[in-house]
């Protein structure tokens, strides 16, 4: 399994690296005017989007095949419930991070930083309360939402996700601000 890996990130550096660059030098407006910002920062996302999704289609494939139907529903439920938190305990905070950023990084560095960190501190602050509130109502949850309350404990490690999740979310909006789309494509995101 590990030379197989190995051997897929070896490809990526030595093909498909080389033709994500040219593709960008070539196909897309220089980075100095506001258009060729805007649509390189366009392709780096719907890129690694697309990319993304791939693989969340072949991992979902991979993990029910392992666990079976049953198990992959409940993995589906609990994947679900972290969404529908996940969408109010973000508050938003990468989309205001990646706007406030963008439109005075260059101008007022001062009132970036100012920005980024009362964004952070609202972004943590949300992302616990989300977690602790899902912690706090997983007994619910199971029992009478979700009528399997055998999913208690999976729910209730679920708020821990939902806390790291929320924070990167954040994270990936403040890198898109700063217009750090290289770095975003290094990780993953």
């Amino acid at each position: 399994m590990q030379t197989l890996i190995s051997q897929l990130k070896a490809a990526y550096k030595q093909i498909i690296t080389p033709i994500l660059l040219a593709l960008e030098r070539f196909a897309l407006p220089a980075a100095n005017s506001l258009n060729g910002r805007f649509l390189r920062g366009a392709f780096w996302s719907v890129l690694g989007t697309v990319i993304a999704q791939g693989f969340n289609l072949l991992a979902s494939v991979a993990v029910a095949r392992i666990l079976g139907i049953a198990r992959f529903g409940e993995l589906g439920m609990i994947v679900a419930t972290v969404g529908a938190f996940g969408a109010f305990a973000g508050m938003g905070s990468g989309l205001t991070a990646t706007k406030h950023l963008a439109e005075w990084r260059r101008t007022d560095p001062d009132k970036t930083g100012r920005i980024l960190g009362l964004s952070w501190s609202v972004a943590i602050a949300s992302a616990a309360a989300g977690g602790l509130l899902l912690y706090l109502l997983a007994p619910v949850l199971s029992a009478e939402c979700l009528d399997a309350p055998h999913l208690l404990n999976g729910l209730r490690w679920s708020g821990l996700w939902l806390f790291f999740q929320t924070a990167q979310g954040f994270l990936i909006g403040a890198l898109a601000g700063f217009e750090w789309t290289r770095q975003l494509r290094r990780l993953g995101c």
